[in-house]
C-alpha cells in the first residue's frame, strides 16, 4: 500500500507540473504579448533603477517590471530552499550545475539591467517567469531589452511531444546570434525541490533556468558578461 501511495503522489505531482507548464507555455504561442496576472505583487520590492535608460519592446514596461519583481522573489526562494536542503543534508532533492549553484549563492540584483555574481557583472534579461503563489506568468514570444533580443521560435505542430516540452530560442546581441534549445521534463521538475541548469550558447552569454519547490516558482534569464 505504501508503494501505491508513493506512486500516486509522484504521478499527481507530475500532472500538476505538466498542467502548469502547458498553461503558461501555450500562452507563448497564442499571443505576441506576455501574459501577466493583474496582481501587483506589492510584497516584492523592485530592483533599484538603473542609470541606463531601459528601452523595451515586445511587452509593456509594467509587465516587465512585474517580471523583475518576481525574479527577485524567486531568487530569494531558491536561496532559502538551497540553505534548507544543505542544512537537512538532503542534496538528493536538488539538482544544480556549477554556474546555477554559484548564481543562487552569490547573485545580487543591482538594477533592471545589471546582476553581479561575485566580482563579475552581467547584463541580464528575464524572458520567462512562473510564480504560482502570486498567480503570475510571463512568457513573451519576443522581447527586446535595450540591445538584447530574445525570440521564441514556434514548435513543429506536426510533432507530438510526450517526454517533455521543447523550447527553442534565438538570442541576438551585438553581432552575435545564439541558438538555445532545451526540454522541460515534468518528472524531473516534480521530483526536485530545487533545479538549476545553465546553457552557454555563445562566448560570454549564459541562459540560466531555476525551478523552486517542484515547479511552483520558475524563472529563465539571459546573462551577458560585461
Amino acid at each position: 500500500m505504501l508503494v501505491v501511495a508513493v506512486v500516486i503522489v509522484v504521478i499527481t505531482s507530475i500532472l500538476i507540473v505538466f498542467y502548469n507548464k502547458y498553461a503558461h507555455s501555450s500562452i507563448s504561442y497564442s499571443s505576441q504579448q506576455a501574459n501577466t496576472s493583474i496582481a501587483t505583487n506589492s510584497s516584492i520590492s523592485s530592483p533599484s533603477t538603473s542609470n541606463e535608460y531601459l528601452r523595451i519592446s515586445g511587452v509593456n514596461r509594467h509587465e516587465y517590471a512585474l517580471a523583475l519583481k518576481n525574479l527577485k522573489y524567486i531568487l530569494n526562494e531558491a536561496r532559502k530552499m538551497y540553505t534548507e536542503l544543505v542544512e537537512k543534508n538532503e542534496p538528493y532533492m536538488m539538482s544544480l550545475d556549477n554556474f546555477s549553484e554559484i548564481f543562487i549563492e552569490k547573485a545580487s540584483i543591482i538594477n533592471e539591467t545589471t546582476i553581479r555574481i561575485g566580482n563579475e557583472s552581467y547584463r541580464y534579461v528575464v524572458f520567462m517567469v512562473y510564480n504560482n503563489k502570486n498567480k503570475f506568468s510571463f512568457s513573451p514570444s519576443r522581447l527586446v531589452v535595450n540591445d538584447i533580443e530574445v525570440r521564441l521560435l514556434p514548435r513543429n505542430k506536426s510533432v507530438t511531444y510526450t517526454g517533455g516540452l521543447p523550447y527553442h530560442y534565438l538570442i541576438k546581441y551585438e553581432d552575435k546570434v545564439c541558438s538555445v534549445k532545451f526540454i522541460e521534463i515534468g518528472f524531473v521538475i516534480a521530483t526536485n525541490n530545487l533545479l538549476g541548469s545553465t546553457i552557454k550558447p555563445c562566448n560570454g552569454i549564459y541562459v540560466v533556468r531555476l525551478s523552486v519547490n517542484k515547479g511552483e516558482n520558475e524563472v529563465w534569464l539571459v546573462l551577458i558578461k560585461r
